[in-house]
């Protein structure tokens, strides 16, 4: 058994993808509480009354598809983009042939293999709180790049989060970390920084 030592997770893109590796599988993916999953109608009545949803949405850090799957049922065409190889591959295996459905990117590096100004709409839902630094930077970067003249970007993220409520620590090795990954904390001015 590993030595006992209580310390803090320090987050790297191999970690983050071993984290979420964990999640994708088809168990967890139907039945852990996902955002998108528990709140989708409500995000997509959103969009419908604040963004042009009519041209088509990107979803930005498409996660496992549940949002893209609510967007399909609200008759939205909806593309997402990945960072996640697995958790990609499984928005293809749950969505493709769908009505509306136009794929997924998965990315190792940015910017993507998409074109500027690719999309109209953007959504970026609980994934901001997620990246490291470096990620956060070109992930904005990136959805203004893929962004067209006059388009929309939404994100959401957890408002004022006190991440070490949320923190866990595994019994077995003492690292601690956030239950669900989260790096940082933001309010509406943080956020408007960015």
């Amino acid at each position: 058994m590993a030595e006992f030592n209580p310390h803090r997770v320090q987050w790297t893109p191999e970690l983050m993808e071993r984290f979420w590796s964990f999640y994708s599988d088809e168990r967890r993916r139907e039945k852990a509480p996902w955002f998108s999953k528990l709140y989708g109608d409500s995000i997509v009545a959103f969009a419908k009354k604040h963004m042009s949803v009519e041209r088509g949405m990107l979803d930005y850090g498409c996660g496992l598809g549940h949002l893209m799957e609510k967007m399909l049922e609200h008759n939205i065409e909806v593309e997402g983009l990945e960072f996640s190889r697995e958790e990609a591959e499984s928005v293809r295996k749950h969505l493709d042939g769908r009505k509306g459905f136009k794929g997924v990117t998965d990315v190792n590096t940015l910017p993507s293999s998409l074109e500027d100004n690719h999309a109209e709409n953007i959504i970026c839902v609980e994934v901001v709180e997620h990246l490291l630094d470096d990620m956060l930077e070109g992930s904005v970067r990136e959805m203004f790049r893929l962004v067209k003249p006059g388009g929309r970007v939404m994100i959401t993220t957890p408002h004022n989060e006190d991440l070490e409520a949320s923190e866990i620590m595994c019994a077995e090795c003492g690292s601690i970390f956030h239950q669900v990954q989260h790096v940082r904390s933001w309010t509406p001015e943080s956020l408007a920084q960015v």
